[in-house]
C-alpha cells in the first residue's frame, strides 16, 4: 500500500510544475517557514512537517528557487537527524535537486529521491512515520494549490491535476488507515483528516 506514496509525490510534482507553468507567480510567504524546524520536538510533528517541508521543497523546485531549495532540503535534514532516519535520503541526489543547474529535470528528480526514502524507511520498518509524512505532504500540497489558484480561472490541464491530487486523500487515509492500531499518532491524524471529507468532496466535484 506504501506504492501509493509513490503516486502522491509525483502527483505533487506534477502539480507543482502545472502550477508554474500557468504563468503564476513564486510566493514564498505561503510555504512552512524552515527556521521552525527547531520547533518540532516529538516525532509525530516531526514526521507531519517532513512531508510539509518534502511539498515545500517541490514547489520551490519547480519555480527553480535555488536558495530556498536549499534550505527546505537542510529542514529535512535536520528533522531525520532527530527521527533518526537520515540513511533514507539519497543526499546526492537531493543536491542535485537543489543545484541552480536548469538542465536538471527537477520533477523527475524530486519523485525519484521520495521514492528512494519510501523504499529505504519501508526496509527498516519505519513505514508509519512515512504514513504521517505523507499525510503531511498531501495537506500542504492541497494548501498551496488551492492559495494560488483560488482567485483565477482554471484550464483544463490545472483542473485534471488538481482532480487527481485531491482524489489521493482517499489513500492517504487508507495508509493511515494500515497503521492505526498499533500507532496512536497514526489514529489521531486519521481522524483529523476525516474531518475535511465535505471540503474535499466539493474540490473533487468541482474540478
Amino acid at each position: 500500500e506504501l506504492g501509493t506514496f509513490r503516486v502522491g509525490m509525483e502527483q505533487i510534482a506534477a502539480m507543482n510544475e502545472s502550477i508554474m507553468t500557468e504563468k503564476n507567480s513564486y510566493n514564498s510567504q505561503l510555504l512552512n517557514p524552515f527556521t521552525k524546524v527547531s520547533n518540532y520536538n516529538n516525532s509525530k510533528i516531526q514526521a507531519i512537517n517532513l512531508g510539509v517541508y518534502a511539498s515545500d521543497l517541490g514547489y520551490a523546485a519547480a519555480f527553480h528557487q535555488t536558495q530556498d531549495m536549499r534550505n527546505y532540503s537542510d529542514a529535512i535534514f535536520q528533522i531525520a537527524q532527530k527521527l533518526g532516519i537520515q540513511g533514507a535520503f539519497d543526499k546526492d541526489m537531493l543536491e542535485k535537486l537543489t543545484s541552480s543547474d536548469t538542465t536538471i529535470d527537477k520533477e523527475q528528480m524530486f519523485s525519484r529521491a521520495f521514492r528512494h526514502l519510501q523504499e529505504n524507511m519501508h526496509s527498516h520498518e519505519r513505514s508509519h512515520l512515512m504514513a504521517l509524512m505523507i499525510s503531511g505532504g498531501w495537506v500542504e500540497s492541497i494548501y498551496l494549490a488551492a492559495t494560488v489558484l483560488k482567485s483565477k480561472p482554471l484550464s483544463a490541464d490545472m483542473n485534471s491535476v488538481l482532480f487527481d491530487n485531491a482524489y489521493t486523500y482517499q489513500n492517504v487515509k487508507k495508509i493511515l488507515d494500515l497503521f492505526q492500531k498499533d500507532c496512536k499518532d497514526c489514529k489521531e491524524v486519521l481522524l483529523e483528516l476525516e474531518t475535511l471529507n465535505g471540503p474535499i468532496e466539493n474540490l473533487i466535484v468541482n474540478s
